[in-house]
């Protein structure tokens, strides 16, 4: 059985200038995920956890690490739908994001991390 072909947008200059070079497996596969899920017009996807599970192989905890990390990185905006069961996630994908140096994206997940957990 062929696969029906799809296509979506990558920033061929973000991949030129290693724009994604320092990006841990992970985020990059849910970066991907979310692409191949997003609304052109809205920049926005709506995945489930079991969906980006099936999709990259990742565990929740990778997901969620994941999803931190491209937050950091202002690639993403998360909307959590928390407990309630009849929504579902939000994520945004930015378009002006750019490419932060690794010793820089460590000092701001750090102090994001401790933002995080108040």
């Amino acid at each position: 059985m062929a696969v029906p072909k799809s296509f979506f947008k990558i920033d061929c200059q973000a991949v030129k200038i290693g724009a994604f070079a320092g990006w841990s497996k992970a985020s990059l596969l849910l970066y991907l995920t979310l692409k191949a899920h997003e609304n052109y017009g809205t920049h926005e996807a709506y995945p489930g956890y079991n969906t980006i599970q099936r999709m990259t192989g990742l565990s929740r905890n990778c997901i969620k690490a994941a999803i931190d990390e491209l937050m950091v990185r202002k690639v993403l905006d998360y909307y959590d739908s928390g407990a309630d069961m009849r929504t579902v996630n939000r994520y945004r994908l930015r378009e002006d994001w750019e490419p932060i140096d690794p010793k820089v994206f460590r000092e701001k997940k750090r102090k994001w991390m401790q933002q995080m957990r108040g």
